[in-house]
């Protein structure tokens, strides 16, 4: 059976989930792929640097 990886990446605007298959000693095939705007440093600037609640709650949801 073919050894599947998933990555998830969050960043301050997005967050990604790529699910990947081995195909092969250096080859992999891409299964799925979802991609979220979370916007989870909506309005830290302006609050001292600190994430807020409502960009968590939309990174979580995602």
């Amino acid at each position: 059976m073919a050894k599947r990886t998933a990555i998830i990446d969050i960043g301050s605007n997005s967050a990604r989930l790529v699910i990947f298959e081995r195909t092969s000693r250096f080859g992999f095939h891409l299964i799925s792929e979802q991609k979220s705007k979370v916007r989870i440093g909506e309005g830290a600037y302006a609050k001292g640097g600190n994430l807020q609640p409502i960009g968590i709650e939309r990174a979580y949801l995602a």
